[in-house]
Formats: structure tokens, sequence, C-alpha cells
């Protein structure tokens, strides 16, 4: 067999796929295999060892993502949170945040990764990412803020016609299960700044790229350039947005939570 390290790796990337695609549970995958690693013993020709090792690799694969899947007890998918209540929590911000203007409404959306929910006497350790969208907060947080945020949790819409986009998929393969919107400028408080990091000082020179395209170029061009270069699309018109899907070219401008 000509580079088995590759078929190997073929094999165990198409049982993570395949175990994502169906939601195979991990106790299935775990018993498949150790009914087949017996069968290692006997395939011994190459005839049967090749497709014995291939297909181990393969449920590895469907093993692993299932791992993955797995919710801990603390996880925030296993907590019920009332639509009307209002709910608090601290953690850090682990993307860089997205800023879109309409009108005078300003809404800054990241994600956040939870530490601990506040309840009335105390915090509790809680797991999990919140996909966050803060309305008129007054500031905008950087990569790595720790953050107090206080708001309402919902949990993602799901495709609700044929063909249409599937925003609680799409957050669930983000290991996103919970949306949190925050009002007003008491909806977020910063109480840590971002500790230095390489992402960071990444993240940083995207937002330095950004402001000097929109010094040397004219709109809306500046705002097209720049989501072709750094993936920023919080600017860019409707209209662009509008064209780029009538000529089946959307998929150069990544799905981003704010245009959905």
């Amino acid at each position: 067999m000509r580079r088995p390290f590759a078929w190997i790796g073929a094999g165990f990337a198409l049982g993570i796929f395949l175990a994502r695609k169906w939601s195979v549970p991990p106790e299935l995958s775990f018993i498949v295999l150790t009914l087949v690693l017996p069968l290692f013993y006997f395939a011994r020709r190459p005839n049967t060892f090749v497709p014995a090792i291939l297909g181990g690799f393969f449920l590895l694969g469907c093993l692993r993502d299932g791992v993955d899947r797995l919710i801990p007890p603390d996880h925030i998918s296993n907590f019920y949170f009332p639509r009307a209540a209002s709910h608090a929590f601290e953690g850090r911000v682990i993307s860089d945040p997205e800023i879109k203007h309409r009108g005078q409404k300003e809404t800054i959306a990241f994600r956040f990764k939870i530490e601990r929910m506040l309840a009335e006497s105390a915090g509790r350790p809680v797991s999990g990412t919140l996909q966050v969208f803060l309305f008129n907060p007054g500031r905008v947080p950087d990569y790595g803020d720790r953050l107090r945020i206080y708001g309402k949790v919902m949990i993602p819409k799901t495709r609700s016609f044929r063909g249409g986009f599937d925003y609680g998929k799409y957050l669930a393969s983000q290991k996103v299960s919970r949306i949190f919107n925050g009002f007003g400028r008491r909806s977020a408080e910063r109480i840590e700044p971002a500790r230095p990091s390489f992402l960071g000082t990444v993240l940083a020179a995207r937002r330095l790229i950004h402001r000097r395209l929109e010094c040397f170029l004219p709109f809306p061009e500046n705002q097209l350039m720049a989501a072709l270069l750094i993936g920023s699309r919080e600017k860019l018109p409707g209209e662009i947005r509008d064209t780029f899907a009538r000529t089946g070219t959307a998929h150069i401008l990544a799905v981003s939570g704010l245009n959905v």
C-alpha cells in the first residue's frame, strides 16, 4: 500500500465526519470497535490486514467525535433559563468582537467562554460557550477581556424551512449551545483586561489593517477589501452581500451570526 499514513488519516477523518453528520453515539462506536479488535489477530494476510487497519481507524474517528460531544454536568446546556428572566455570567471573550451599525443601533457580537454563573448570593462554576450579542453597550470589549455580562439566554433557532440556513446547527459545530443577548451600557462590565497573547497580537494587527484600508480606499471598496483580505464584514453594505449571494459566490464572505 502506497502512503499508508495518508490512508489511515483519511479513514480517521472520515470517521469523524460521518459521526458528526449522523450524530453516532460514542457508546455504539466503542462497542463496535471492541468487537472488531479481535479480528486484527486473524487479519495477518495483507489483503485482510489493510482493510482491518483502515476500519479500525475509521471507528477510532467515530469514537473521537463522540467523546468530544459528551456534555459535562456543569455545561450550560444542562440548565433551564426562563425566556423572560435575566442572568449574569463571568468569563472571557474568545473571539474578535464584530461590530455592526444600523442607524443608531450598535450590535457587538463575540464568543464568550463561561467561567461561572452568578446567582443572588454567590456564583457557581459553569462551562460552555455563549454566542453573545450586546446592543448599544457603549464600549467594545477586546479579545481576551474577562467580563461580567448581564442579559437573557436563548436557544439558537434551527432551520425552519427546507434549504434554509440552520444557525443552531452551525453554532453547535462551533461548540456553542446558547445565545446571550445584553441590552444597554450595563450589559457588560470588564473585570480584568486581556492578557498578552499571540492571537491577541494577530487580532490587533487585523484591526490596524482594517483602519488603514478605511484611510486609503473609498467606501464601499475599503469594506469589500477588508472582507476579502481579513474577513472583517461588519461594515460591508447589504447590497454587496446580496450581489455575492445572487452570483453564487457568497462563500467568499464567511457566515457571520450578525447576518442571520
